[in-house]
C-alpha cells in the first residue's frame, strides 16, 4: 500500500514538472549554430529569418576571445554605421551568454570596425511567449533597468595610472536603474563597495556594504548620491584601482536621437547653456571660427557643408539650408516612399555624424572626420 502511495505521489510530481518546465522553458540559441560568431555577409540577416525569440530566451555567442568581442549598442544607427564608441555591454569572454529580460529590439555588434561592415551583426526583436501568462506589471518602487557601462571599457577592472577611472567616469552621467560591469581575473582581484570618503581615500576595506568577486560583477545603481568602489587588494587600490560614481535621480527618461533632439532644440549647444547663464566657450567645435548655434552647427559650419554637400551629390537632392525648411522639406521629400525612407534615413545619418564629430572633439579633442 505505502509503495501504491509511493507512485502516486511520484506520478503527480512528474505531471507537475511537465507542466512547469513544458509551458515556462526558456530556448538556447548558439548564434550563427555551426559558424558561431564570425564575419560573413548577410549571416545573422538569414540565421534570425526563422526565429521568434521570447522573453527568458538567450543567445551564445562562441568565438576567438583573443580576436573578438561582443558589444551591444543602443540602437538601430549604431549597429548601421558599426558604432562601438558608447556601448551598452560589452562581453569578452569567448563564449557569452546574453538571457532577455525584457521585449524589444537588441543590436549586438563586434567592435572591429571591418569586421561588423563585413557581415559581423546580429539584430534582434525579443516578444513575450505567448503561451507564458503576461508578466504583471513593475511596482513603482522597482528600478527599471538603463545603461550598463563596463567599467574601464576595453581595459577592465585592473592596475593603471592613479587617475585612469576618475577620467573614465567623469564624463559620464549615471542615473538610477544604470549598471556598472566589472570585468577582471577574479583570482587576484576583487570589488568591494563601500560607505563613504574615508573608506574610499585609505583603501580600507574592513567594512564593505557589498563584497563581488565572480570576475563578472553587473552592480545596479539603485540609489542616488555617491558610490564608491574599490579593489579587494589594498595593494591594488593604493594604485589607483577604485571609482566613484555620482548617481542622479532621472528615471524613464525617453532616449531621443540626435535628429529629434534637433527638431525639439534639446541638443546641448553652447548657445543654449550661455542663455541659461552658464559660462561656456561660445565657438563652434568643429571651426573654431563663429559661435556654436543650431543653424551654424548643423548647416553653416564649413564641416558641415561638406557632410551636406557628400549627401545631396550622392541623394540628387537639393534640401534647404535653413533649419526650418529643411525640416518641413524632410516630411515629404519626394513622391517615391521607398525613396523618401532612404533620404530620411540618409538624412538622420548626417546629422548623426555631425553631432558624434562635434562630441568627440569635446570630450577627447581627437576629430574622426
Amino acid at each position: 500500500m505505502a509503495t501504491a502511495r509511493m507512485k502516486k505521489i511520484f506520478s503527480f510530481v512528474i505531471v507537475i514538472f511537465t507542466l512547469l518546465f513544458g509551458c515556462c522553458s526558456a530556448t538556447v540559441y548558439k548564434v550563427g549554430d555551426s559558424d558561431g560568431w564570425t564575419a560573413k555577409d548577410h549571416l545573422y540577416y538569414h540565421w534570425t529569418e526563422d526565429k521568434e525569440i521570447h522573453v527568458g530566451d538567450s543567445l551564445i555567442f562562441e568565438y576567438d576571445h583573443n580576436l573578438n568581442d561582443v558589444t551591444q549598442v543602443s540602437g538601430g544607427l549604431e549597429y548601421e554605421f558599426c558604432d562601438s564608441s558608447f556601448p551598452k555591454a560589452v562581453y569578452n569572454t569567448g563564449h557569452d551568454v546574453v538571457t532577455f529580460t525584457e521585449p524589444g529590439s537588441y543590436y549586438f555588434i563586434t567592435s572591429n570596425h571591418t569586421q561588423c561592415t563585413s557581415g559581423q551583426r546580429l539584430g534582434v526583436f525579443v516578444v513575450h511567449d505567448p503561451s507564458s501568462p503576461s508578466p504583471l506589471p513593475l511596482p513603482s518602487k522597482i528600478i527599471p533597468s538603463r545603461h550598463v557601462y563596463k567599467v574601464g571599457d576595453s581595459k577592465s577592472w585592473g592596475v593603471y595610472d592613479s587617475d585612469f577611472y576618475y577620467n573614465w567616469s567623469k564624463e559620464k552621467q549615471f542615473n538610477v536603474g544604470d549598471g556598472l560591469l566589472f570585468e577582471y581575473n577574479n583570482e587576484v582581484n576583487g570589488v568591494y563597495e563601500i560607505s563613504g570618503d574615508l573608506e574610499f581615500l585609505n583603501c580600507d576595506p574592513t567594512s564593505p556594504i557589498a563584497v563581488h568577486k565572480t570576475g563578472h560583477d553587473i552592480i545596479k545603481l539603485t540609489k542616488p548620491g555617491i558610490h564608491y568602489f574599490i579593489s579587494s587588494e589594498p595593494g591594488h587600490c593604493g594604485a589607483g584601482l577604485k571609482l566613484q560614481v555620482v548617481v542622479g535621480t532621472t528615471l524613464n527618461v525617453p532616449k531621443l536621437s540626435p535628429l529629434e533632439r534637433l527638431t525639439r532644440n534639446r541638443l546641448h549647444i553652447c548657445d543654449r547653456f550661455i542663455s541659461w547663464g552658464i559660462q561656456v566657450p561660445s565657438l563652434c567645435l568643429l571651426c573654431n571660427a563663429l559661435d556654436e548655434t543650431r543653424q551654424h552647427v548643423f548647416f553653416d559650419c564649413p564641416f558641415s557643408h561638406e557632410v551636406w554637400s557628400f549627401f545631396c551629390s550622392n541623394a540628387r537632392v537639393t534640401p534647404p539650408r535653413m533649419f526650418k525648411d529643411s525640416a518641413r522639406w524632410l516630411r515629404h521629400p519626394c513622391r517615391d516612399k521607398k525613396v523618401a525612407f532612404i533620404l530620411k534615413l540618409a538624412y538622420q545619418a548626417s546629422v548623426y555624424h555631425i553631432w558624434r564629430e562635434r562630441n568627440i572633439r569635446l570630450n577627447s579633442n581627437k576629430s574622426f572626420p
